[in-house]
């Protein structure tokens, strides 16, 4: 099935959210407690072509009396829209790596190429995740990173039950990097301990295609973006505004720039393993990322990314073993 926005939105709420989000309508403030919590402001734009879709304003109203988290959830969603939808799709391998990465980043240093990108999650990668929590698995993450206030937001829906997930993780003294905020919910529930695993990857896909580069190979599926521009200009104006809706919910893929290793594998256990068979099974050693210095006197620092490792990988018969591990993504997961 060709991805599109309607898989995460209402068919009637993708034109209004795309309008919507080209406005910063949602402020929001943080507060000093314990747990975290932010207070959230509602302003809707005096734009005529959004004030029209009166639904879609008296559900942000309702969200905002209550401050519902749903303001959060449409907010990233209407950013995503706003901006052209971004779309990585990932290998299970590449899913399975990042799982090993930790994010012991600053709020200061995280970055992702655009505001608002997707992560379609495998299928085969969704049915192992599924099996290990006895959860249904999301099938995209959506990640929003805003630059002014560094508030990082993940959004996913699990498809059959469309019960959805979102964190806001937030520079607070008591998370001092992103690993500390995103571990802060762990063990409360399989549901946020599988959101953990998932939440993970996008963040590290983040961070890998800022620094690494990333391009933009345009819509998912060509054909129907011809088709449905032609159709956008036709006379008569029902199936005018409806290829117009189709064009707005169309997703553009991306993928890196180059090819990136992603793991090691370590074929050899290391001197001594062998008497005691502590090291004999194939198991990861976790990745990170790391400041480096470098340039004049070696005073600068930039992020430095350390590939996790796959000790013993000969002794491992599963398919990441029968793989070239690379970090383009541009073809069929």
């Amino acid at each position: 099935m060709t991805t599109t926005m309607r898989r995460l939105i209402p068919s009637e709420l993708i034109t209004p959210l795309k309008l919507l989000g080209r406005y910063d309508w949602l402020w929001w403030t943080p507060l000093d407690t314990s747990p975290p919590a932010t207070t959230l402001e509602l302003h809707i734009p005096p734009d005529p072509t959004i004030t029209s879709h009166r639904g879609l304003v008296a559900r942000l109203e309702h969200a905002a009396d209550e401050q519902s988290v749903t303001l959060f959830q449409l907010y990233v969603l209407s950013k995503a829209m706003a901006e052209g939808p971004k779309l990585l799709r990932p290998t299970t391998e590449q899913c399975l790596a990042l799982e090993q990465v930790d994010l012991n980043v600053s709020f200061d240093d995280y970055e992702q190429p655009f505001p608002t990108f997707l992560v379609e999650l495998p299928g085969p990668y969704r049915l192992m995740l599924a099996e290990r929590f006895g959860l249904e698995c999301p099938e995209v993450v959506v990640t929003h990173h805003d630059r002014r206030t560094k508030y990082i937001i993940t959004y996913y829906e699990r498809p059959s039950s469309r019960i959805s997930g979102i964190t806001i993780m937030s520079p607070r003294p008591a998370q001092g990097s992103i690993e500390e905020a995103l571990r802060f919910s762990v063990h409360c529930g399989i549901d946020l301990d599988q959101g953990e695993v998932v939440q993970r990857i996008a963040l590290n896909f983040g961070l890998l295609m800022t620094h690494y580069g990333v391009m933009d190979l345009g819509p998912i599926d060509p054909a129907s973006h011809v088709k449905h521009l032609r159709n956008s200009r036709r006379s008569n104006r029902v199936k005018a505004e409806r290829a117009r809706a189709l064009l707005d919910a169309e997703v553009n893929l991306v993928e890196f720039q180059q090819d990136v290793v992603l793991y090691e594998g370590h074929g050899k256990p290391r001197l001594g393993t062998e008497v005691d068979g502590g090291d004999r099974r194939p198991h990861w050693r976790r990745g990170h990322f790391r400041r480096q210095p470098f340039g004049q006197a070696r005073i600068e620092r930039k992020l430095v990314f350390i590939r996790p490792v796959l000790v013993n990988a000969s002794r491992f018969h599963g398919d990441i073993a029968d793989t070239e591990y690379r970090a383009r993504t541009g073809g069929t997961p």
